[in-house]
């Protein structure tokens, strides 16, 4: 192996790092290949950060063994080690005093346009659906802020199931938070319920360019009645509550959250001045994806054009089998918007 050296580098939060190999004769392309690869592996353990390999100006991850990455004798090959930037825990109040928990993933010390992720119907920041973007636009340099809404998670407060245009304000104490940290919003992205307070934050405030719609509902009045079922929906008419369980533990349904979602018209958030993407599984089982059709034709007539629809074949309403390919649609429309 003599005329080929791969220093297997450490990233830092702040630095990426090259090793430049000059291949001067010819080698074994697996045995180039597993030194990448080992490089790699080096790096993911120690620091979760990325390792890419350019061969002849192209770019490419590498995940692990790939012989057809090794270079032929007399080319230049240089493996980068991305930074895996600096995540911290972040609080921040909203306007009613709650203190709302998230977490920050920065690359630079100010001066980056974050994307703001927003968990669905009793979930959390670290949602499975949440993390599959949240680590797509991390491998990509780019910067996040993924937070738990007041009344779950971390957050202070009481869990509703209506509770939109509360959580529209703690979207609101979000992006005031990131633009103190000496960042700008480039992106508010929502999956399930809360794709509704992201479209009804820009609605209200149309001061981010970009809102992402993941597995939104627009006919609210719909899934109600499944959800909690006849019985229950009948005692919360005659006892005005019930209790309900689940992973997370008990909460309240109130006859006035109910009656808040069901009297949310979401065709108000066609005034929404901002870039609009609506991503939706073609087998969503909790939110049909007419419902993302329904999206598309609200906005089809706006000047210019706003929005872009898309469809993840097969994909169900958390992208269970289908996190990668959601990760990849929302890198690539940032990338373009």
């Amino acid at each position: 192996m003599s005329g080929v050296k791969l220093p297997v580098p450490t990233c830092s939060s702040k630095q990426s790092h090259r090793a430049f190999v000059a291949v001067t004769k010819k080698v074994p392309g697996s045995r180039i290949a597993s030194r990448i690869g080992s490089a790699y592996s080096a790096v993911n353990t120690s620091s979760r950060g990325a390792c890419f390999v350019s061969v002849r100006g192209v770019d490419r991850q590498v995940t692990g063994f790939q012989r057809r990455l090794a270079p032929k004798p007399g080319e230049r090959l240089i493996v980068k080690m991305a930074s895996a930037g600096h995540s911290e825990r972040v609080v921040f109040e909203n306007a009613s005093g709650e203190k709302l928990v998230g977490r920050l993933h920065t690359f630079a010390n100010g001066g980056e346009r974050v994307t703001i992720l927003c968990h669905g119907f009793r979930n959390t920041k670290d949602s499975r659906t949440i993390r599959s973007v949240a680590d797509a636009l991390h491998a990509k340099g780019r910067a996040t802020l993924c937070f738990d809404f007041n009344g779950n998670g971390e957050s202070e407060g009481d869990f509703e199931i209506g509770n939109y245009m509360d959580e529209v304000e703690d979207l609101r104490a979000a992006v005031v938070y990131v633009r103190g940290t000496g960042n700008e919003v480039g992106c508010v992205l929502g999956h399930s319920k809360a794709s509704g307070v992201v479209l009804l934050y820009g609605s209200q405030y149309q001061d981010v360019g970009v809102i992402i719609n993941v597995s939104g509902r627009y006919h609210m009045k719909r899934g109600i009645d499944e959800r909690f079922g006849p019985e229950n929906m009948k005692k919360i008419e005659e006892e005005g509550f019930i209790l309900q369980n689940d992973r997370l533990g008990e909460y309240k349904v109130t006859k006035e959250s109910i009656e808040e979602r069901l009297n949310l018209d979401m065709s108000i958030v066609a005034n929404v001045r901002a870039k609009v993407l609506t991503i939706h599984g073609s087998k969503d089982s909790i939110i049909p994806v007419s419902d993302a059709h329904e999206y598309d034709d609200l906005f089809a007539d706006l000047e210019p054009p706003c929005h872009t629809l898309h469809i993840i074949q097969d994909a169900d309403h958390v992208f269970t089998q289908h996190g990668k390919q959601l990760g990849e649609a929302v890198v690539s429309y940032l990338d373009s918007a």
